[in-house]
């Protein structure tokens, strides 16, 4: 008889911290890298800039999912949390991001270093307010509390939850999928695609999507 996944929903928030920032160092690194040197070729402009669109998307749908999801049911195990901390941070984070956007969607239309120096400025800001907000989430919700206040049975039932909210609201998932399984180290990759449908993880986003985010593989880890 299989083993029983166990769950752990701080490690699987910090999971998803842990692909953001990832995320939002390599598409800083790759902006001002672009701007010194140009794209390469067309598909290394088509994988950037899908990188920062999914980026942005994960981040979106990453807080959307802790204000209408994770914090309603924490805070009644969490009394005490700053939570109205943590929704002020969300506020301005998602300020950040919509300006991150409107400048994606010129990018997509016009090439041009100034433009490119915008993201790269917006994405450095979206940065500064994320680390500090992370490490505050981390630190309130880590995973020996969570262990000891939410049993097993709970835990599944929220990481259903989670799987479904964002199932229903990251789009694309040809590109959303592989770039949340390809910004984690192996190891981490592997927990990860735990809380997946094997079919995603064994065939979908490997062989049946993989030309629609291939482009993107230049900027995933191995």
């Amino acid at each position: 008889m299989d083993k029983e996944l166990k769950h752990d929903l701080s490690r699987d928030l910090n999971r998803v911290h842990q692909i953001i920032t990832r995320a939002l160092d390599v598409s800083i690194e790759n902006s001002d890298k672009i701007i010194k040197l140009g794209y390469p070729d067309n598909d290394t402009k088509e994988g950037f800039l899908n990188y920062v669109s999914s980026l942005f998307t994960v981040i979106d749908v990453h807080h959307k999912l802790e204000d209408e999801v994770a914090f309603p049911f924490l805070q009644d195990r969490f009394p005490l949390a700053p939570f109205n901390i943590l929704d002020k941070q969300h506020i301005e984070i998602v300020t950040k991001l919509r300006e991150a956007n409107n400048i994606l969607t010129k990018l997509k239309n016009i090439e041009s270093n100034l433009i490119l120096n915008d993201l790269s400025k917006v994405l450095s800001e979206i940065k500064n307010l994320w680390h500090p907000h992370i490490a505050l989430e981390e630190e309130q919700f880590a995973s020996k509390e969570i262990m000891a206040l939410i049993n097993q049975e709970e835990q599944k039932r929220l990481a259903a939850e989670f799987a479904n909210f964002s199932k229903t609201n990251a789009a694309p998932d040809y590109l959303i999928v592989p770039f949340l399984l390809y910004n984690l180290p192996e190891e981490e990759r592997k927990l990860f695609a735990e809380n997946l449908p094997p079919i995603i993880v064994n065939e979908l986003a490997p062989v049946v999507w993989k030309d629609k985010w291939n482009s993107m593989k230049p900027f995933f880890l191995n």
